[in-house]
C-alpha cells in the first residue's frame, strides 16, 4: 500500500515537472491607457534604432518563419509526449524518459518572442503603419 502511495506521487510529480514551463517575464507597459512609461530612445539598443520600418518588417516576418520552424519541431513531438506520459502514468513509470522536451526549441522561441516584442514597440516608436 505504502509503496503504491509513493508510486503514485512519484508519477504525479513526473508529470507535472514535465508540463512546467516558464514564460519570459512580461515587458513594462507601456501603451495601455494607464501606462506609467512611454517609449523613447533609451528603449531601444542603437542597431534597433538604425531600422527601418521595412527592415522592421523583414525582421518580423523572418521572425515568425523561424517561430512556425520550432513550432513544428515541439507539435511533431507532442503526440509521442501524450502517450509516453500515458504509459508512464498508467502502467510503466520508466516510459516518462520516452519523452522529448524540446528544451532548445522552446528557449529559442522565447528569445524569438523577446525579439520580436522589440520590433513591436520600436513600430510603434517608429509609428510604422501594419
Amino acid at each position: 500500500m505504502m509503496l503504491r502511495q509513493i508510486a503514485i506521487c512519484a508519477t504525479a510529480s513526473l508529470l507535472l515537472a514535465a508540463c512546467a514551463g516558464t514564460a519570459p517575464s512580461l515587458p513594462p507597459d507601456r501603451s495601455s491607457v494607464n501606462a506609467t512609461h512611454s517609449l523613447s530612445e533609451s528603449d531601444f539598443e542603437k542597431q534597433d534604432l538604425a531600422l527601418s520600418c521595412a527592415m522592421i518588417k523583414d525582421e518580423n516576418d523572418r521572425i515568425r518563419a523561424e517561430a512556425n520552424k520550432f513550432n513544428n519541431a515541439i507539435n511533431k513531438n507532442s503526440k509521442n509526449n501524450q502517450v509516453a506520459g500515458y504509459i508512464a502514468g498508467v502502467l510503466f513509470l520508466p516510459a516518462v524518459l520516452a519523452t522529448k522536451q524540446n528544451t532548445a526549441e522552446k528557449e529559442n522561441l522565447d528569445a524569438l518572442q523577446l525579439r520580436f516584442d522589440t520590433l513591436q514597440r520600436l513600430k510603434r516608436f517608429r509609428d510604422c503603419s501594419s
